[in-house]
């Protein structure tokens, strides 16, 4: 197994783990699951983000425009990804700081 396809098998169980957890309402060890799934995307991104930008510029320097747009579409599905992690970890970490307001006296 390549290198990125494992981060891939690793990235997707974490998810399906925290995923698991917070159904069982464990949601302290579902955040760090989460949390784990994140840094492994995040760590990832930019040298994906990179490989499929020199493909897309590849393929549309041959004509083959069909191509790169789908690998067009998938960079903007990496981004959008990225986008929502981020937003997703941002939303946490301020309900995590209003659940402990409200445990002040």
């Amino acid at each position: 197994m390549d290198r990125e396809s494992s981060h891939e098998s690793q990235y997707r169980a974490l998810l399906d783990e925290a995923k698991r957890l917070n159904d069982a309402g464990r949601y302290e060890e579902a955040l760090q699951a989460a949390e784990k799934a994140y840094d492994l995307f995040r760590d990832s991104f930019p040298k994906n983000y990179s490989a499929l930008m020199q493909k897309k510029r590849g393929l549309a320097g041959l004509g083959r425009g069909a191509e790169a747009e789908t690998v067009g579409r998938l960079i903007k599905e990496l981004v959008m990804k990225d986008q929502m992690l981020r937003a997703t970890a941002e939303a946490r970490d301020k309900n995590i700081v209003t659940d402990r307001k409200k445990d002040l006296p």
